[in-house]
């Protein structure tokens, strides 16, 4: 099962990135420049960094089984 699951989170991934990249690639032929859709591309991470507070400090504490 973890195998299976790592795979799928994997793969998953893999896909959700090729369809950015070409995602870019439209904002960047429908903007007429790079300036805009490579900045949009800012806001996942500063969203990242946001949500990355409400996950749980789980140092020092043993790993569920």
């Amino acid at each position: 099962m973890r195998a299976t699951a790592f795979a799928f989170t994997t793969n998953f991934s893999r896909w959700f990135a090729a369809a950015g990249t070409f995602l870019i690639g439209y904002g960047i032929h429908a903007a007429g420049s790079l300036t805009l859709p490579l900045s949009l591309t800012a806001v996942v991470f500063v969203l990242a960094m946001g949500l990355v507070r409400l996950a749980p400090e789980i140092r020092g504490e043993a790993l569920p089984d």
